[in-house]
């Protein structure tokens, strides 16, 4: 593997890790945000200086700094909101085969399935 697939999921695993301890910590907001960018940043940095050592002028136009940068945002936005969700009500969630079959019964009978929740 080249030095920008070593980078590209370094930066994943990286997102993937902040985001599950900021989404189980409960962790919201811009600050959130903004400290996923300065570690990303750094840890990064740091990795490709002294784990791989590489410098920056091996590279052009930046390509080091933003390699896998996008995805791995996409990857802690994800992982953050999806651990951060409140789980449903009881209410809310089908627990049998039988409980489908009433819900497509009764929504081809001319009820909603909110009418069906609700009673």
């Amino acid at each position: 593997m080249e030095v920008l697939d070593f980078v590209f999921w370094f930066r994943q695993l990286l997102g993937f890790s902040i985001g599950l301890g900021a989404g189980l910590l409960g962790l919201t907001g811009m600050y959130v945000i903004i400290g996923f960018w300065a570690a990303m940043f750094i840890l990064s940095n740091l990795y490709t200086s002294k784990v791989l050592n590489v410098s920056e002028e091996d590279f052009t136009n930046a390509e080091l700094t933003i390699e896998g940068m996008p995805n791995s945002f996409g990857i802690f936005l994800v992982s953050t909101h999806t651990l951060s969700l409140p789980p449903l009500p009881n209410s809310l969630r089908l627990v049998s085969a039988a409980d489908l079959d009433c819900l497509l019964l009764l929504h081809v009978s001319g009820a909603s399935q909110f009418e069906l929740i609700l009673r």
